[in-house]
């Protein structure tokens, strides 16, 4: 039987030769099969049309992977108002419009300019106060992307 760490791995591999990230990719054995979720990222806005292109592509390499349809899938686009969750996400929606909230609850709309994983900070543009700030990630309780 496919152990579930060889198995996440190949999707996350095929989901990246397809030119798409996985994000929140989760593989787990239940009862019926397998259960596949991902979110894909694309530096493009993620359409419908994406998300079916990658579960049909998805869906021919499982089968011939695992040999046999013992298993459902589930990709969907990252969301409009996604909550970001780890500093990957934060260099991917550079440019994004966020909403932070900070873990002694003080909150604000900012412009996701740039993070430095290696340094654990991200900066942000507030446009109320045209200036930069930096903020630990360490001290963010919350960003997610704003409309």
């Amino acid at each position: 039987m496919v152990n579930n760490k060889a198995l996440k791995e190949a999707v996350a591999q095929f989901i990246l030769q397809l030119g798409y990230i996985p994000l929140d990719l989760q593989v787990r054995w239940i009862q019926e099969g397998w259960k596949v979720y991902s979110a894909i990222f694309h530096p493009e806005a993620i359409t419908l049309k994406d998300c079916a292109e990658v579960t049909r592509a998805l869906r021919d390499y499982l089968v011939g992977w695992l040999g046999n349809e013992d298993f459902s899938l589930d990709i969907s686009s990252p969301g409009a108002e996604r909550v970001l969750k780890s500093p990957l996400e934060y260099s991917l929606f550079r440019g994004k419009k966020v909403k932070v909230v900070l873990k002694g609850g003080v909150e604000g709309l900012y412009l996701l300019v740039n993070s430095d994983e290696a340094e654990g900070i991200a900066n942000f543009f507030s446009e109320e106060k045209q200036e930069t700030i930096m903020i630990p990630f360490q001290d963010i309780a919350k960003c997610q992307l704003v409309l």
